[in-house]
């Protein structure tokens, strides 16, 4: 069942990342308490508030026998995180200082020094912070590589086109966000499709969805070529929902298929590392876009 439940996950982020765009835009609209952008965090207090309400509803598996946490893993990795993902943000902003580049380049032996402590770990019977053993499986770590490439190109797409939009075409928060919701839509509608066709093809719906996904991000780029400054937003319609689709076939099935081959008493380490990953990816994504651009 787990194709159906992951294709739910898929087309809940899909409806959910377009969904933001609006009510982001609705919220500027709104202005309440003349906080303009600031409302868009304030936002996100009774946000959190309620998922906190919500977790006693969910229940954990525990592990039978208690485990020491990995302090000085958690330390390491974000440490490395940290050093690698801030420069990339920062660097295009403040000029690339010497310190921010010292960071970047050292952020690489400090997080290989954290593959090589959870090893040791490992070897001596202890629980890591991190199962780095789970890249030894191969479709685990592809999987992990087209989430990434997915997740670095979705979040410079979004940074492109809200400048492009708001900066470029002058079109307020709200109207920008709308002009998102075909993509969104075909993203969801791909993704509750996922499980069915990943049941007859397997593995190939990534190749179907990769395939629309470059379609899409070409298609729309030859029509923003065409309106040009003079936008017509239904010109656009189609692209966006091809790319919405193709980026739904892969979204939802990579989720199931990461996860497949890994044993159930690693699922929470290996799915901790899926998300982690989504998160700097997407870091990751904004930063390059802004160097190259």
């Amino acid at each position: 069942k787990r194709a159906s439940v992951f294709g739910l996950y898929g087309a809940s982020q899909g409806i959910a990342a377009s969904s933001g765009q609006l009510i982001g835009g609705l919220l500027l609209y709104w202005n309440p308490w003349d906080l303009d952008w600031r409302m868009v965090f304030f936002f996100s207090v009774p946000l959190g508030l309620i998922i906190l309400s919500m977790i006693p509803f969910i229940q954990e598996s525990k592990e039978p026998v208690k485990t020491r946490l990995d302090l000085s893993g958690a330390v390491l990795i974000a440490a490395g995180l940290l050093m690698l993902v801030y420069p990339l943000v920062q660097g295009q902003k403040e000029g690339w200082p010497a310190l921010l580049i010292i960071s970047l380049i050292m952020s690489v032996p400090v997080l290989a020094v954290f593959a090589w402590f959870e090893k040791r770990l490992l070897k001596h019977g202890r629980v890591p912070f991190m199962n780095v053993q789970l890249f030894r499986h191969k479709m685990f770590t592809v999987g992990m590589l087209i989430v990434f490439i997915l997740l670095c190109s979705q979040a410079a797409f979004f940074l492109v086109t809200a400048y492009l939009l708001q900066v470029g075409l002058g079109f307020s928060a709200l109207k920008a966000g709308s002009v998102i919701l075909p993509m969104g839509l075909g993203y969801f509608a791909a993704s509750l499709m996922s499980s069915r066709i990943s049941a007859r093809i397997g593995p190939h719906v990534l190749t179907i969805g990769s395939a629309l996904t470059v379609l899409g991000f070409l298609t729309l780029a030859l029509s923003v070529h065409a309106t040009g400054i003079g936008f017509n937003g239904y010109k656009w319609i189609p692209a966006l929902a091809v790319l919405g689709i193709g980026q739904g076939f892969v979204a939802a099935p990579i989720t199931n298929i990461v996860l497949s081959k890994i044993r159930p008493g690693d699922i929470g380490s290996a799915s901790g590392i899926l998300t982690t990953g989504m998160q700097v990816a997407f870091a990751i994504g904004i930063g390059l876009i802004g160097i190259v651009w």
